[in-house]
């Protein structure tokens, strides 16, 4: 009788996964968007695509005619052999008609620029930071942070760094490389992220560590995403967290591979993740990890996967292309 109830078991379990394989829809891009070196950093506002590559250049993707409209080249840089190439530019953020740029420098650190009408060096080399990411909060206020885990605030007006939060000073367990951050709905709070898989939310107005996220992420968060009371984050140790703020609980989502790439919906209805090595993309529903579609076809490591909509996903990689899928 065990033996029958066992094999029962077995049998049930073997129909519920094959019903849920078939239960995915495959999706495959339905546009792709060619860009002139591997995606590192991109963002989208109304209709355009701001990509930052390694080859030295910004594009800006019109998703209307899906051709360039415009190449922003950042000036070369030497090697330690002294002969010039095309630097890396590792961050993009885009506020009215203003891109802000970080881009790699020589001796392993980075500088930051502006670019309205013409590129306009903010912060060089000679401050010596190791600047991971930067993101404007307003047109006239941005902040940057160093893989040492520091935070700064830049004022455009005053043409200066403002002020400074050292969270290894705050927290002596904040001892791992930066690797991401991502604001709240209104910009107030940042979700910062190490490689320590410590999830860390700072309060922007009170410059202060507001909460700790712990015992999700066991190993290096590469990326973190909020919209509203949820924070998803995807990890080195092939797991994706969704903490519910303001339930103060998270659930946890085990993947195949590392989690390069995660993302949500507006409506908060659909999450996305990264699952394997072929960088497939995995869209579930928030609510009971139901996996709904599996989106293919970038063969790169995913760099980001952003909703345009609620049906709409775009998803850059460590390649020349940023493909588009119309999930309905």
């Amino acid at each position: 009788m065990k033996v029958l109830t066992q094999m029962l078991k077995s049998l049930f379990l073997f129909i519920f996964i094959i019903s849920n394989l078939h239960a995915i829809k495959n999706i495959e891009p339905s546009i792709i968007y060619n860009v002139n070196g591997s995606v590192m950093d991109s963002v989208y506002k109304n209709n355009t695509i701001y990509a930052s590559t390694n080859s030295g250049v910004v594009d800006i993707v019109d998703m209307k005619t899906n051709k360039i409209i415009k190449e922003i080249k950042l000036p070369q840089i030497k090697d330690f052999m002294g002969d010039l190439i095309d630097n890396h530019v590792t961050s993009i953020d885009v506020i009215d008609n203003t891109l802000l740029i970080v881009a790699q420098a020589q001796h392993g650190k980075n500088e930051i620029f502006i670019y309205k009408d013409k590129l306009k060096k903010i912060i060089s080399v000679d401050k010596k930071l190791s600047i991971n990411k930067a993101r404007f909060i307003s047109k006239d206020i941005f902040i940057f942070v160093t893989l040492d885990s520091e935070l700064y605030f830049y004022d455009l007006k005053q043409e200066k760094i403002i002020s400074k939060l050292n969270v290894r000073e705050v927290d002596a367990e904040f001892n791992s490389k930066f690797s991401d951050f991502c604001f709240n709905d209104d910009k107030s709070k940042i979700a910062l992220a190490d490689e320590s898989g410590v999830i860390k939310i700072v309060d922007l107005k009170q410059n202060k560590i507001e909460k700790i996220l712990k015992d999700g992420n066991l190993d290096n968060v590469f990326k973190v995403q909020w919209k509203k009371d949820i924070i998803i984050t995807g990890g080195k140790d092939k797991k994706s967290i969704i903490y519910n703020l303001n339930k103060n609980s998270k659930k946890t989502i085990d993947s195949e591979f590392f989690v390069y790439g995660v993302s949500i919906s507006p409506n908060l209805k659909l999450g996305a993740y990264s699952l394997d090595p072929q960088n497939n993309v995995i869209i579930f529903d928030m609510n009971n990890l139901k996996k709904l579609y599996k989106l293919s076809g970038t063969n790169m490591t995913i760099t980001s996967i952003v909703f345009l909509s609620d049906d709409e996903v775009i998803i850059a990689s460590d390649s020349k292309k940023i493909n588009y899928y119309k999930l309905k």
